[in-house]
């Protein structure tokens, strides 16, 4: 009898044991694995990380980030060969440069202005080349507040779903990347206009006055847009200098016909005294004054000789 209850509190025993083992093993977290992306750009210490999620539907071969202080994009960040399919995740690198590190830079006149104090701030766009060709821009791309961005391509407008690191909200470009569309659009527009005006002319003005019309109803964020603006500009003034021509010419007429106009004027008061002072001259000459002249006239009971004066 000792035997068997021995035997049954050393089964008791492993057991508890073993359900502690298990439960043990039950309890333990399980480690995940790091997600690892392909990266875009050169990780370092001072680079901005953004992780970016590519839902354009397009697949990228090319990106490029420009500031506002830049005139052109800079080279591609994508290594040779790399794309981005299609909901592809990757880690995204940039670096701001050193003289762009403050977002504000002081603009100091040398006169004291109130300008003196004014700042500008440094925006930053993105331009991204797809593998069948196809460049689009997001006029803004505010990477030093993002710390996710989906990129959304959608009705011809390339816009950002992004979060803020400011207050991790979640913001969207879209309304703003559309009315920057319609803006580019309007002003190719205009430049197209401006391309057909060609050469200056007079019959140039109305169709000069309604170009300058349509880039003068453009918004001001769209005016720098036009690449050839400053066409407008000079055949503006090569019409201006055509009327000015115009008017000398036509003035210059004008004198010259009064000069002929008082010339034959002259003439012909001169032909007129001529012709004045001839008739004068034959008058004089056929009796403009007393004419004496004798008339031997015989009559009875008169004197026998009389003399008579024949008067005008």
């Amino acid at each position: 009898r000792k035997l068997l209850v021995f035997v049954l509190f050393l089964a008791c025993v492993l057991m508890a044991g073993c359900g502690k083992d298990e439960a043990s093993k039950d309890e333990e977290p399980t480690l995940k694995e790091e997600e690892t992306y392909e990266t875009v750009g050169n990780e370092s210490k001072d680079a901005l990380q953004v992780l970016m999620t590519n839902q354009t539907g397009l697949e990228i071969a090319g990106m490029s980030v420009k500031s506002s202080q830049d005139m052109e994009y800079p080279a591609n960040m994508l290594r040779s060969g790399q794309t981005i399919s299609p909901d592809e995740k990757v880690m995204f690198y940039y670096t701001v440069e050193k003289e762009k590190e403050e977002e504000e830079v002081s603009v100091k006149n040398e006169s004291e202005s109130p300008l003196s104090d004014a700042v500008i701030n440094i925006a930053y766009s993105l331009q991204v080349t797809c593998v069948d060709g196809t460049i689009i821009e997001a006029t803004l791309f505010p990477v030093e507040d993002m710390s996710e961005v989906v990129l959304c391509y959608e009705s011809e407008v390339f816009y950002l779903n992004y979060k803020s690191k400011t207050d991790d909200s979640q913001v969207s470009t879209k309304e703003a990347e559309s009315v920057a569309v319609y803006n580019k659009k309007m002003a190719m527009s205009v430049a197209e206009q401006i391309q057909q005006l060609g050469d200056v002319t007079l019959e140039s003005e109305e169709a000069i006055r309604a170009v300058k019309m349509a880039y003068d109803a453009l918004p001001e964020e769209a005016k720098p847009q036009v690449p050839n603006a400053q066409d407008l500009v000079m055949k503006e003034l090569q019409l201006e200098e055509l009327k000015q021509q115009a008017i000398a010419q036509w003035e210059a007429e004008q004198q010259a016909a009064a000069q002929r106009e008082a010339e034959a004027q002259a003439a012909a008061q001169r032909a007129a005294q001529q012709q004045a002072a001839q008739q004068t001259q034959e008058t004089g000459n056929s009796g403009g004054g007393y004419q004496d002249y004798d008339v031997d006239q015989r009559t009875d009971g008169c004197l026998d000789d009389v003399v008579i004066n024949n008067y005008d």
